[in-house]
């Protein structure tokens, strides 16, 4: 299946050039927008087509993407990212705090410029 996926990515990629354009004209959008989205779809379809040509014999997994190894550490970026987010956002002062110093701040300039 993926085989057969690639290899009709691959061969009609191309087409991308001719649908795209003719799309966002028909929405009313401009043509030039359409070409360059046709080239960057043209390019991706025949590039993911190669990668499933040259990858269909890859074990893959419920989603249909190659399975990778549970201690991968690529495999592990998102949920490090979110735990590093969530860990930035309980250490930042709340918005209130930072408004208030902020005013205070603001209500000296202005008492001392009255001076």
């Amino acid at each position: 299946m993926t085989l057969v996926r690639g290899m009709t990515n691959t061969t009609f990629g191309w087409t991308e050039l001719l649908t795209q354009p003719s799309a966002e004209v028909e929405h009313g959008g401009n043509l030039a927008v359409g070409i360059g989205r046709g080239i960057g779809y043209a390019m991706k379809r025949t590039a993911v087509g190669f990668g499933e040509m040259f990858t269909f014999w890859v074990p893959k997994g419920a989603n249909g993407y190659p399975a990778l190894a549970e201690d991968c550490p690529i495999c592990s970026l998102p949920a490090q990212k979110k735990a590093a987010n969530e860990t930035a956002k309980s250490s930042a002062p709340s918005s209130s705090t930072a408004k208030s110093s902020a005013t205070s701040a603001s209500g000296s300039k202005s008492s001392r410029s009255a001076n």
